[in-house]
């Protein structure tokens, strides 16, 4: 893709939200595969492309909202480029400080004239300068707004949504939620065991020398937080293996598993691999399965990368019950299809995707998946659920079935887990949750099958 009058940032912006708002493309992977094409460009342009995506698409009802008040014409009735190119505009005029009004107002208007709504530039134009000029005035007065229905504008989130964390969480905790969630959190890194201080030392100092911003994440001493660095693979260390992109809340995951060196781990819904390959660090061997191939074959080439010959990949539906592996796992990694409302900062068109009948569809999948696979753990052994979601529904609600019908009990914790001091004493379920917790929204339930066949080990949680 070469960079011309007619393919300039914005109108690669543009280009992204046609398919995303207009077409029903996922906005990571039709920004993912945007930024391949245009891998040459400059970094101040994929940095203006990316922000410019993934703010707009995030706060997109309360834009919509601020061009509704201030044109004749309903958002939902203007011609698709027309209220995207508005939708982007505005974007820029009230959160992006380090554009000038006047020249986000000018690259609409030409954005417009170069897609041929000549006719149309004028009304955009007149929008554009309207909000700038009642700009103060309607942030002050979306800023005063009280109640469930002004938290959904100013936050863009769905009203049912809202209503439906309400009921499980305090109205404050809700409200830093939903902040959290407009705001893009560093990628954080997790280093390969085994490192030594002065390994890890010359890792960081190359990292800093080529301009990244590293800094230790505060909750596990191998987690990194990278706020600033666009193309992972080029980082130093990336080809040698030294280190894995995972969020911390995925990394506890794996603590809360209190995985033993002999020990045998399936992970059954594998993809993308943060999981599965943290595990081969502290098992004997791993079974990674996803029933996409071709995420497969991206775990496989991770765990070649970081070195991991005990990892076993292959495509498997989790739905479909494979005799081979009854009461074979020490540890069950269920890591399963869900909302995904604790991760919305990455995917911010998921909460206009989600419908009240999607949950109820997705908590039947993962009670068809809870069915299939329970006994591929040993009696003794330990299932770890988890989901990246703050739906209750799909956390300990799923749990509370589960272990109601399946011969299961909770597990507490090992001690080394954080957070463990903030649960029960017998806790063995954590809900974390964005922008409270420094990670990701996830949910995590560890469980021991009952029985002993072969024992039961003691739990023998990593050193955090």
């Amino acid at each position: 893709m070469e960079k011309s009058a007619h393919n300039a940032p914005r109108a690669v912006v543009l280009s992204v939200l046609m398919k995303v708002n207009e077409e029903g493309a996922y906005c990571h992977l039709c920004l993912r595969q945007t930024m391949k094409k245009i891998d040459h460009w400059p970094d101040r342009d994929k940095r203006l492309i990316k922000r410019l995506v993934e703010g707009t698409v995030s706060r997109r009802l309360q834009l919509d909202y601020i061009i509704d008040c201030h044109a004749h014409t309903p958002v939902s009735k203007m011609k698709p480029p027309v209220r995207n190119i508005l939708r982007m505009s505005v974007y820029q005029i009230i959160f992006m400080d380090q554009i000038p009004d006047r020249a986000a107002c000018d690259e609409a208007v030409k954005l417009a004239k170069q897609r041929g709504f000549m006719p149309l530039a004028a009304f955009i134009n007149a929008i554009l300068r309207n909000i700038i000029r009642n700009k103060e005035q309607l942030l002050a007065k979306m800023e005063q707004e009280e109640g469930k229905e002004a938290l959904s504008l100013k936050y863009s989130m769905p009203q049912w949504i809202i209503d439906l964390w309400l009921l499980d969480y305090a109205a404050a905790d809700v409200t830093v939620m939903l902040d959290a969630l407009l705001t893009i959190r560093p990628l954080t890194l997790r280093l390969a065991a085994g490192l030594s201080k002065k390994e890890v030392g010359q890792w960081l100092a190359s990292i800093q020398l080529e301009g990244h911003a590293v800094h230790p994440h505060p909750l596990l001493d191998y987690a990194y937080e990278l706020s600033k660095g666009d193309k992972i693979a080029d980082l130093p260390g990336f080809g040698q293996g030294l280190f894995a992109v995972q969020d911390v809340a995925s990394m506890l995951a794996i603590e809360a598993a209190g995985i033993a060196k002999g020990d045998v781990v399936l992970d059954v819904c594998a993809a993308p691999g943060g999981k599965a390959l943290h595990a081969a660090e502290r098992a004997k061997r791993v079974m990674a399965r996803d029933r996409d191939a071709k995420k497969c074959d991206i775990i496989r080439e991770n765990a070649a990368r970081l070195g991991h010959g005990n990892v076993e990949i292959c495509a498997h539906d989790a739905t479909v019950f494979d005799p081979s592996m009854v009461d074979v796992a020490d540890v069950l990694i269920v890591d399963l299809p869900c909302s995904g409302l604790g991760t919305l900062y990455k995917r911010p068109d998921l909460k206009y995707r989600l419908t009240p009948a999607m949950l109820e569809e997705i908590c039947a999948l993962q009670r068809r998946i809870l069915e299939v696979v329970w006994r591929y753990v040993r009696p003794g052994g330990i299932l770890v659920y988890s989901t990246c979601t703050i739906n209750r529904a799909e956390n300990t609600d799923m749990m509370q079935w589960f272990v109601g019908h399946h011969p299961f009990e909770y597990d507490p914790f090992p001690r080394e887990v954080p957070f463990f001091a903030m649960q029960n004493e017998n806790s063995a379920q954590l809900q974390l949750l964005p922008g409270i917790h420094p990670c990701e929204g996830m949910y995590i339930c560890r469980l021991r099958r009952r029985g002993s066949a072969r024992g039961v080990r003691k739990s023998q949680g990593a050193a955090v």
